[in-house]
């Protein structure tokens, strides 16, 4: 069996907007996507994994050769805020050893709600 951990965190209720230019909302196959380009090309990108009528979780991915430079922080924001415009709660969810992700929560100034730990026959459960 697999053990995981992940954190989850909770946004303030009032969200700051100062990227929001940066960053477009696009259709993908999993729905709305909030992405940033790089010459033409989709660098950073966030979207909704689990979601129902009071709530929604993201997933966030960034090229290899563009972390560090404040994309994740930029699209996760935009993401929570259109969460928030649906009158939703927004949720931001890492496996504990994922340090990147947990940096992110950090210079979002998010808040940890609670853990989760996870047993499964998987070998991998939630690469965020």
């Amino acid at each position: 069996p697999t053990v995981n951990e992940f954190q989850t965190y909770q946004f303030p209720r009032t969200l700051a907007d100062e990227h929001a230019q940066e960053v477009m909302m696009i259709e993908k196959d999993q729905g709305q996507a909030f992405s940033i380009f790089d010459n033409g090309k989709e660098v950073s990108s966030c979207i909704s994994v689990r979601e129902n009528e009071q709530a929604s979780e993201c997933y966030v991915f960034t090229n290899q050769n563009h972390r560090r430079q404040g994309y994740a922080r930029k699209t996760v924001m935009a993401w929570a805020q259109h969460i928030h415009g649906l009158g939703k709660i927004p949720f931001y969810s890492h496996k504990v050893d994922n340090f990147a992700s947990r940096a992110v929560a950090q210079k979002l100034g998010l808040t940890q709600s609670f853990s989760v730990v996870v047993y499964s026959d998987e070998k991998d459960i939630g690469a965020n």
